[in-house]
């Protein structure tokens, strides 16, 4: 398996929840609109989509990265037989 470089996502704010939130406030997110646009437009997959991490570095402060996991092909049986290939 191949090293990727990290991507950090870029124009996403992650903070922690402040002292007083409540147990289900897990967090908060601050977008700037015209970066998240840019990054999103750079990095998405053939598919339309992009994928981040959302994470705490050691300092305590939280970041996105973008998750570039793809599953393995599989290869395909060429023993595999199909409905076509049945005689009845």
């Amino acid at each position: 398996m191949s090293e990727q470089q990290t991507v950090f996502g870029e124009g996403f704010i992650l903070k922690a929840p402040h002292a007083n939130a409540k147990d289900f406030v897990k967090g908060s997110l601050s977008i700037k609109v015209d970066e998240a646009i840019k990054f999103l437009q750079e990095h998405k997959d053939d598919r339309g989509w992009v994928n981040l991490d959302l994470l705490e570095g050691k300092s305590g402060k939280w970041y996105t990265k973008k998750n570039t996991w793809q599953p393995e092909k599989k290869e395909e049986a060429a023993d595999e037989v199909t409905p076509q290939d049945v005689p009845w």
